[in-house]
Formats: C-alpha cells, sequence, structure tokens
C-alpha cells in the first residue's frame, strides 16, 4: 500500500500493527501493516513506483509511521 492509502486507513482505523521487519532479500528494513478490507491481512508499504518501500535505517521507518499516525510499533531483528 502506497503512503497516502496508508494515512487514509489509519484515519478509518482500519489499520493496526505495524511491524518493522528486516527487508526481504536485502539490507534494511521494509514497514508491515495489518489492514482491513473485509478481513485483516498484512501488507508492506510501497513506494510511488509500486516496489516495496525499503528503508537503510530504523529511525527512517519510525519517521514514516509517526506521518501515518501511530504512536508506537513492533520491531523485529531476524
Amino acid at each position: 500500500m502506497k503512503m497516502s492509502e496508508a494515512k487514509s486507513l489509519f484515519q478509518a482505523s482500519s489499520l493496526k500493527e505495524p511491524r518493522i521487519v528486516p527487508a526481504f532479500m536485502g539490507s534494511g528494513y521494509n514497514l508491515q501493516l495489518l489492514v482491513h478490507r473485509g478481513v485483516w491481512s498484512s501488507e508492506t508499504l510501497v513506494a510511488k513506483s509500486g516496489k516495496t518501500r525499503q528503508f537503510k535505517r530504523v529511525e527512517a521507518v519510525i519517521t514514516v509511521l509517526s506521518e501515518i499516525g501511530f504512536k508506537e510499533a513492533i520491531v523485529t531483528f531476524d
């Protein structure tokens, strides 16, 4: 999901449990969110290009989470 959609879904209470996870097949981190679209499912934040958004630093993910509206997140390292 793109950032603009994430903000809208957060305001509609359709997002929960943000997770900062190691990037799949790369270095850095990805942001996964539980989203409700009839059922709860996990989605990864994507860039404007449509590719999975990859962050080099945890601090960058935290900034994005704050912009969406979250106050806390789960961080995993494995």
